[in-house]
């Protein structure tokens, strides 16, 4: 973190490249970081692994991004060397995603799917474990399919037809597709999955205390923009700027994604409990090397949330 001689506090943040960064350029663009002391740098990273990794080293202050990673990363179950021991927690929601499996015009079924490659982000963490889930209701075993770590880069593997199939996060690309198909979606598996969450370590946390909880009050006040239905067609032109490509009428189904009922961005930035403990499920029971996590409380800390919302 860094002055960048206006008086404002330059925070650097990495996200991954799909919608959910909006409530940070809307902070940017309507000056919520601002009224804070804040300016917040949005890099988007290639991997899930170059995301933790970077954030442990201190290239970054917070990260946005999958709540899993946090538990791997704590636990040493990511597979990656770490520049010093992890202390990264999460600190608020970020979204609930309806992950949809997205697979080759040719599969018609789970069964489909064996003998084939799959296209993932990191083949030990992030939302491999979903994907592994719904691999198995469909009555696939570990060894009848092959994961393959492409990054960020699933999608694009996906187009040119490279994988069978992969675990999508962005809904609305699917209708951008060349005959591309949905075969499941995480919604139909999952009561609640907390998909992302915002991160960082502990240290430069405590040392920074009013950086963070400004941050997360701006961030909300961002959310509460988006969430006025007086604001979507603004928040979908903001969101186009920042996605290469990105049509306008795509961004308007994205921004109708994030804030749907069900899924997309939480409100507020709430972290409901029984979300993140899906996710610690999973991590229970296909987490390598094999342990059993009981705390959540060891990977999250709403203290500052609870200092930004005015919460006792």
């Amino acid at each position: 973190m860094t002055d960048n001689g206006s008086g404002a506090a330059t925070l650097e943040v990495i996200v991954f490249p799909n919608t959910t960064q909006l409530p940070l350029h809307v902070g940017n663009e309507k000056g919520y970081f601002a009224q804070h002391g804040l300016r917040v740098n949005v890099t988007v990273t290639p991997t899930s692994g170059y995301q933790m990794t970077s954030l442990v080293a201190g290239d970054y202050q917070i990260a946005i991004g999958a709540f899993d990673n946090v538990i791997a990363y704590q636990e040493g179950q990511s597979g990656e060397e770490l520049a010093r021991p992890p202390d990264l927690f999460a600190f608020m929601g970020v979204a609930q995603m309806n992950l949809q499996l997205v697979v080759q015009p040719d599969i018609k079924c789970y069964a489909d799917l064996k003998g084939r490659s799959l296209a993932v982000d990191a083949p030990s963490n992030g939302f491999v474990l979903v994907l592994q889930k719904m691999l198995e209701l469909g009555g696939l075993a570990f060894d009848d399919y092959e994961l393959v770590a492409v990054g960020t880069r699933r999608w694009n593997s996906l187009l040119a037809g490279e994988h069978a199939g992969a675990l999508m996060t962005d809904n609305y690309m699917v209708e951008m597709s060349s005959g591309l198909r949905v075969l499941d979606n995480s919604l139909d598996v999952f009561d609640a999955y907390q998909s992302a969450v915002g991160t960082a370590c502990r240290s430069w946390a405590e040392a920074h205390r009013d950086q963070l909880v400004g941050f997360i009050r701006a961030y909300i006040a961002g959310l509460d923009w988006i969430f006025d239905a007086a604001n979507r067609a603004e928040a979908a032109e903001i969101l186009a700027r920042h996605r290469d490509g990105m049509s306008r009428d795509a961004a308007k189904r994205a921004v109708a994604q994030l804030v749907a009922e069900r899924e997309g961005l939480m409100e507020k930035a709430v972290l409901p409990r029984p979300a993140v403990q899906t996710v610690l499920e999973l991590r229970n029971q296909f987490g390598e090397p094999r342990k059993q996590l009981t705390d959540l409380d060891e990977y999250i800390d709403l203290s500052y949330y609870q200092a930004a919302v005015g919460a006792g």
